[in-house]
């Protein structure tokens, strides 16, 4: 391997200083030493420069030369910053509901508010219809309509009573949906009030008239 110019320096440097060392040796050696002993001691003193030189030499390469070895260096992990992990599972799936749609109902199945009943099929209401008369229990019908004013009036009271008067059973039908049933009972106008029991029509309260319902519903409960 070539040697660096900075090598070559102290390598230069160092050979002067063992030509150095070896005229100290010539001049260091006694005067009164035989000639072989002269000769030994000069051998030794180059012997010893050289040792040096080479110690130096080792030296500064360890010193300078970086150290290899087989092993290879450690891989670092980068992490990708900014975008999300990828795993193999599966992202849980968000339920979604549906706001600001209304609620479909059955219109075969009778639905209640409290104590209020509302029929939206003639089939459901005339089997119910039948089954009424075979017991006392007083059947108040509330024939209304969506766009009538009177009707939204005493839509609350309606459910007073139905709350307060538990042995009655209060029904709610709109004359638009059960029409059919609407004429059958000969409503004319809304809201219309018919007292039923085992059957038979035993009062009528025609309009929004809270009195005049609740005095007939004591009437015809007991």
């Amino acid at each position: 391997m070539e040697r660096s110019k900075e090598q070559e320096t102290t390598a230069a440097r160092i050979s002067i200083k063992s030509q150095q060392g070896l005229a100290q040796a010539k001049t260091h050696i006694p005067q009164e030493s035989s000639g072989k002993e002269k000769k030994d001691l000069f051998h030794l003193r180059v012997r010893e420069e050289e040792e040096m030189g080479a110690y130096h030499s080792s030296a500064y390469d360890a010193k300078r030369l970086p150290t290899r070895s087989n092993e290879p260096a450690p891989i670092k992990k980068v992490e990708a910053r900014g975008f999300p992990a990828i795993t193999n599972e599966s992202a849980p799936i968000k339920k979604v509901e549906a706001r600001g749609f209304p609620t479909i109902a059955n219109e075969s199945t009778p639905t209640k508010k409290g104590q209020v009943m509302t029929f939206r099929s003639s089939s459901k209401w005339k089997i119910h219809f039948e089954a009424s008369k075979q017991t006392s229990k007083l059947i108040v019908i509330d024939f209304t309509a969506s766009w009538c004013g009177p009707c939204q009036y005493i839509q609350p009271a309606i459910n007073e009573f139905a709350e307060k008067y538990t042995d009655v059973e209060f029904i709610k039908i709109d004359v638009d949906e059960l029409h059919d049933v609407a004429e059958e009972f000969g409503v004319q106008a809304m809201p219309t009030f018919i007292l039923i029991k085992k059957g038979k029509e035993v009062d009528k309260v025609v309009g929004a008239k809270k009195d005049d319902l609740q005095k007939k519903i004591e009437k015809h409960r007991s």
